[in-house]
């Protein structure tokens, strides 16, 4: 019976003709149409839905099955020579290789990403806005400081520097404006 059984899935796997696949696509391509325009199909299809939502067990195995992938993801990419962070690595080369080579894509990029943090901040800018604010009041002025420092580094000294000129250099036009009127 077994041998009989693994032939028949054999048959079915090598034979994209095979009548039980025929017969599978089938019924799938009828589920697929009943779904979209059956409203009997549609409404049994809400409520195995709902069942399957308020199943305690279901919400129990989602977290599981998140706190696996999510474990997993982190073990992978905490491994410098391990296959999910070479191959990342190796896309996001190539994406960036072809970003600096494609004008279009660049311009599709620079769209898009313009387009999402138009959406964030419309949608999400009063609560940016407010923990931004919420986080720098919290600060005092020599932490304020130091947090800066930390981030600018180095270049805090031409930046600086490049005040110091920029205001010299307004200050003269202004005077020489003021002597020439």
């Amino acid at each position: 019976m077994y041998v009989e059984i693994m032939s028949w899935l054999t048959d079915v796997r090598d034979q994209p003709q095979h009548p039980a696949r025929r017969a599978l696509d089938d019924l799938l391509r009828q589920l697929a149409q009943d779904l979209q325009h059956d409203p009997s199909t549609m409404q049994r299809a809400e409520q195995l839905k709902a069942r399957l939502l308020l199943h305690p067990g279901v919400a129990d195995g989602m977290l599981s099955l998140w706190g696996s992938v999510q474990r997993t993801v982190v073990d992978a990419l905490g491994d410098p020579d391990g296959p999910l962070r070479t191959r990342l690595a190796v896309i996001l080369a190539d994406l960036g290789d072809r970003v600096v080579r494609d004008a279009d894509l660049r311009d599709s990029l620079e769209r898009r990403l313009g387009d999402a943090v138009g959406y964030v901040v419309q949608t999400h800018g009063r609560e940016i806005s407010t923990l931004i604010s919420q986080t720098v009041a919290r600060w005092d002025g020599d932490e304020a400081a130091r947090r800066i420092e930390l981030q600018v580094g180095r270049d805090l000294q031409f930046i600086r520097i490049n005040g110091t000129v920029v205001g010299g250099l307004v200050g003269l036009v202004i005077h020489a404006l003021t002597q020439l009127a």
